[in-house]
């Protein structure tokens, strides 16, 4: 049986007010997660994503102790081969629920993103 490794993380992120509703910013969010993590490496990928959350931006011991466990499963499921939204799901206005699937040679990786808005900005 394959593992699947689940990710949990919130963030918030400016929006460009400019943005058509055909590619909200919250998919922009997760777009550019993907694809640091393909140019540039699961920990950066992490990183910038914890760091758009408020919560978490001056918490560098949770953000490390995310990456290292992350990255000690990472390392032994081969080489990234893309993503995949498997679900978006708006949950009131604000808050959206992505599950996606970061596809790689050895087995798939589940990523859970719960993005808020407070007020106007993810």
């Amino acid at each position: 049986m394959k593992k699947i490794i689940i990710l949990i993380a919130a963030a918030l992120l400016f929006c460009s007010a400019g943005e058509a509703d055909n590619n909200p910013p919250t998919d922009y969010m997760v777009e550019r997660f993907f694809s640091l993590y393909e140019t540039s490496g699961a920990e950066k990928a992490i990183d910038d994503i914890c760091g758009t959350n408020l919560s978490l931006a001056g918490d560098r011991e949770t953000i490390e102790n995310i990456k290292s466990q992350y990255m000690a499963h990472i390392m032994q499921q081969g080489e990234y081969c893309g993503y995949e939204t498997l679900s978006r799901t708006p949950v009131g206005e604000s808050l959206i629920h992505y599950i996606c699937l970061a596809r790689h040679e050895g087995q798939p990786v589940k990523f859970i993103f719960i993005l808020y808005k407070a007020r106007d900005i993810w």
